[in-house]
């Protein structure tokens, strides 16, 4: 398992390690807090696969509000591991 900072972490390489599933939890400073995936400004080419939302799975659509503690499964790009940890890593300002 690769550690990213933030609250990333890799579930699983694909590939060899040009695409990546990640897991990251919403905190209370996270930028996608109470936003709806469409509002989001999440790269284009990401895809989210799944909430964890206390003891429920969900599989979310374009109108998913993220909400504090959720658990985000999303398939990246290698080359936009940056990104994505920097829209779930927490703030040091």
């Amino acid at each position: 398992e690769h550690v990213h900072k933030g609250t990333i972490g890799t579930v699983y390489s694909l590939l060899d390690g040009q695409f990546e599933f990640i897991e990251a939890k919403i905190l209370e400073n996270s930028e996608l807090l109470n936003k709806q995936i469409k509002e989001s400004n999440l790269p284009e080419d990401i895809r989210i696969g799944a909430i964890v939302r206390k003891d429920q799975v969900i599989i979310p659509r374009s109108n998913f509000i993220f909400e504090k503690g959720d658990l985000v499964v999303l398939l990246a790009k290698r080359e936009q591991l940056k990104e994505v940890e920097n829209i779930f890593s927490i703030s040091s300002i």
